[in-house]
């Protein structure tokens, strides 16, 4: 088949390889020049490990990963709210740059033709099949299925700096206006995610010591990640949540963010946007088995993910963040609510009470 991929993100540059590699003859569109990693850390979860480990790249994208041991959440007045062992299986910290890295590098070593600097508001030529996977922002799902859309108030900014080794991803809450944390993404690196609107985020950019001197008043074992922050080097993203009612029609199909966009409490973005990859070229040209293989796995973390985000990233909600400091430490005390907590941080869920098979059966 001609297959043309319209967005070179995770799931675009995994889905061309994948696709590439089952003798398909792949156009890969871009809107950027030089297509690169936006935003700084990510949890590598063994779903999207297993993806990459059946392209090759895995070993080389965790080159200079961090391996993620516990995660832990405490309020600013240091009341414990989650302690939860990673220990199962491993998951690791790692920039986002040094995964597409491996991947755009793959793709500029295949016969893949890479069209870049290619902004599309339509579908551009006749081919077999189109993948659009354009992102959370996609200009093109539309053709497929009218999705509903929701936008945050809230994002994130993001900062990538020094930092002494750790192995826990750390995070501190202020009600749930804030929600500070920090990713080991190497040995002495680690990325640093702050919860705000844009407007604070540009005020924060045009005074950083600003925004350094509340990291200082919350959660002050950030501080000095914090501190090397330049208004270049902050990022912002924001936060959506949406879904769609089909993800395919003829012979148009919608992968990764363009097709289910969510917050990223979970830290299940690039996994399942990986995950979308492998299962298209697993399943095509059958459209209705790709998307029956995926909706149940993608509904469970979407609403997960709608679920979680009032409890910790809304606008202040003193009932939200009481109930949370108060029954989370409370629901730890029962293995079975931690064995589907751990579950469900590795990718690993398939329905409320049951693990996703299919992981196991990625080869």
């Amino acid at each position: 088949m001609h297959i043309q991929i319209i967005g070179c993100g995770f799931a675009g540059a995994a889905a061309a390889l994948l696709l590439h590699r089952k003798g398909h003859r792949i156009t890969l569109w871009e809107a950027a020049p030089h297509p690169s990693a936006i935003g700084a850390g990510i949890l590598l979860q063994p779903s999207g490990q297993a993806v990459l480990q059946h392209l090759g790249l895995l070993e080389a994208s965790l080159h200079n990963a961090q391996r993620i041991r516990a995660l832990q959440a405490r309020t600013h007045t240091n009341k414990p709210v989650l302690n939860l062992p990673l220990l199962n299986r491993p998951t690791y910290g790692v920039t986002r740059g040094a995964i597409f890295q491996q991947l755009w590098t793959a793709l500029q070593h295949s016969n893949i033709e890479l069209k870049l600097g290619q902004k599309l508001t339509s579908i551009p030529e006749t081919a077999d099949l189109t993948v659009i996977a354009d992102g959370s922002r996609s200009q093109l799902r539309h053709l497929v299925s009218r999705p509903w859309l929701h936008e945050y108030a809230i994002g994130a900014l993001w900062f990538c700096g020094q930092h002494p080794p750790m192995d826990t991803l750390q995070q501190v809450t202020l009600g749930t206006k804030r929600l500070c944390g920090i990713l080991p993404t190497g040995p002495n690196q680690a990325s640093l995610f702050w919860s705000c609107s844009k407007t604070e985020y540009e005020a924060y950019k045009q005074d950083p010591r600003s925004w350094q001197a509340a990291v200082q008043k919350v959660a002050p074992e950030a501080a000095s990640l914090a501190q090397q922050a330049t208004p270049d080097t902050m990022l912002f993203a924001n936060y959506r949540q949406g879904w769609m009612p089909s993800w395919h029609k003829n012979n148009l199909v919608v992968i990764g963010d363009a097709a289910h966009p969510m917050s990223p409490h979970l830290g299940q973005g690039i996994n399942l946007a990986l995950l979308d990859a492998y299962s298209l070229a697993k399943h095509l040209p059958d459209l209705p088995a790709y998307e029956k293989a995926r909706r149940k796995h993608i509904r469970i973390y979407s609403t997960l993910s709608a679920l979680m985000t009032p409890f910790f990233q809304l606008q202040p909600d003193p009932l939200a963040s009481t109930a949370r400091d108060l029954f989370l430490p409370l629901l730890q005390r029962f293995p079975f609510f931690n064995h589907h907590l751990e579950q469900a941080i590795y990718g690993q869920k398939g329905s409320w009470l049951r693990p996703w098979q299919e992981l196991e059966h990625i080869t």
